[in-house]
């Protein structure tokens, strides 16, 4: 497993969140579901590979860009830690093929969340990007447990959006909080039917088609602006040298409908030969810098998840971003 973090102070703020801890001292911790445990990620031995929907619960690793803070989201608060992670077990998604009599939930170093088909915030349907569960706590204000999911996993239900209509790749955005002005965690997930590394090309150059989707923070005199992340997305892959260069450029809407730029982003990753996952580092001469981590998915590196975390002071604002961008390979 490789992990990069940046440990990083400041004041800003942060949409999603994380936690276990009260108010008051006390813990309430999430429930635990009675449903039959899904298996681990299917890995085929040799193609074809399976494709969603899901057809049945299904436990799958993740590759993560993850954030924390502490404190008061409407005031001044603390950043914690800003990291990638390539695969590695410690965190995974359940999913399933429907939410009526689904399993779906997180399992986070041993800690087993499972959400009910009662906690599902609004509704699946071709037009929402996104499905999400989300429960807050009875005994501890400011506690919650939330879950996104990029809705191209569910029998029947795809978005229509052609960008998301991934085969063998999805992503997830875990949230949690311990309490209004405790820790709060936010997780964006990457996960999927990952190409074994025997399967992964050698030779030839590819360009990916990419979507990205994302949060992101800003902090200036003393105001807080949280952004749903967009933008565009180019990525090449050279599977001779096992190079990835991927090209970000960053915009958003912010919770009071204002239209962002973040800038544009250059990153540069590699991997070793025998393998199905890469990390890298953003270059160029922009003030925010960070890390990205992913992987290949579908035969033959078919499709392709990028998860990324940018820290830095920027035009006068104090900016944090996580995201996760996915691809398809792009035909000759």
């Amino acid at each position: 497993m490789f992990r990069h973090k940046m440990f990083l102070t400041s004041a800003v703020v942060l949409l999603l969140a994380a936690g276990c801890s009260a108010e008051d001292g006390s813990v309430e911790t999430p429930e635990e579901d009675t449903a039959e445990e899904p298996g681990t990620t299917p890995t085929p031995s040799s193609p074809p590979y399976d494709a969603f929907p899901l057809k049945g619960p299904t436990s799958f690793d993740t590759i993560n860009a993850e954030l924390s803070y502490s404190g008061v989201p409407d005031q001044a608060v603390t950043l914690g830690v800003v990291s990638t992670e390539q695969s590695s077990g410690r965190l995974r998604v359940v999913a399933d093929t429907a939410v009526s009599n689904g399993v779906f939930g997180i399992d986070e170093e041993g800690v087993q969340t499972r959400f009910s088909q009662e906690e599902m915030v609004g509704a699946t349907s071709p037009v929402f990007e996104e499905f999400r569960f989300r429960r807050t706590s009875q005994t501890t204000l400011g506690q919650y447990w939330e879950l996104n999911f990029l809705n191209n996993s569910l029998a029947g239900v795809r978005t229509s959006n052609r960008e998301l209509q991934f085969d063998h790749v999805s992503y997830a955005i875990w949230s949690r909080a311990q309490s209004r002005t405790g820790t709060k965690r936010v997780t964006m997930a990457i996960w999927g039917y990952p190409t074994i590394p025997s399967d992964v090309p050698t030779q030839e150059v590819v360009d990916y088609s990419m979507a990205v989707r994302g949060r992101a923070v800003g902090v200036s005199r003393g105001a807080t602006t949280v952004t749903a992340l967009t933008g565009t997305v180019t990525a090449s892959v050279n599977f001779a040298s096992g190079q990835i260069d991927v090209n970000l450029d960053l915009s958003g809407t912010t919770d009071d409908g204002e239209r962002t730029q973040f800038g544009k982003f250059s990153g540069i990753g590699s991997y070793a030969p025998g393998q199905n996952q890469f990390t890298g580092t953003f270059t160029g001469d922009s003030p925010l810098k960070g890390t990205i981590a992913g992987g290949f998915f579908g035969a033959a590196g078919e499709e392709m998840g990028i998860s990324f975390a940018l820290s830095g002071v920027r035009n006068g604002i104090d900016q944090r971003i996580i995201g996760a961008t996915l691809g398809k390979k792009v035909p000759d």
